[in-house]
């Protein structure tokens, strides 16, 4: 179940609900799950990666790389995601596992602090100097 609300103080008994945006769907989840063990995951709101963010990751800074190295475009995207977007996570057997975060999965300040260690990591390797996004591409 994906939702978004927030807690609140009830007005009556002074204790905390869950106040849903979308009560109708919250309802219905409510009922099929009503009386059946569940974990619930609750995470803080965040404002998602933005398509004008994923236009620039992929068409100036994968391009880029791709262009320098010599790499796929497929290649290159997943060779900086490999770099900077690493998650270890132990699971429940114990064993310890590398996975990498999609881009997508990404908040607006990780797609910047990702951006960004993109381009030191590229001007580094290769001596390229990645423009910041609407900045004109003066290496042409």
């Amino acid at each position: 179940m994906k939702t978004i609300g927030c807690f609140e103080k009830c007005g009556k008994c002074g204790e905390g609900i869950w106040v849903d945006e979308d009560k109708d769907y919250f309802k219905r989840w409510l009922n099929k799950y009503e009386k059946i063990r569940s974990i619930f995951d609750i995470t803080k709101w965040r404002k998602k990666v933005s398509t004008a963010q994923g236009n620039y990751f992929h068409g100036v800074i994968v391009k880029k790389f791709s262009e320098v190295t010599g790499m796929f475009p497929e290649e290159a995207k997943d060779h900086l995601k490999w770099q900077f977007l690493k998650v270890s996570r132990a699971g429940v057997d114990g064993v310890v596992r590398v996975t990498i975060r999609s881009y997508s999965s990404l908040s607006t300040l990780e797609a910047e602090e990702f951006h960004e260690n993109c381009r030191i990591f590229i001007l580094q390797e290769t001596g390229v100097y990645v423009p910041l996004p609407n900045e004109p591409d003066r290496s042409m």
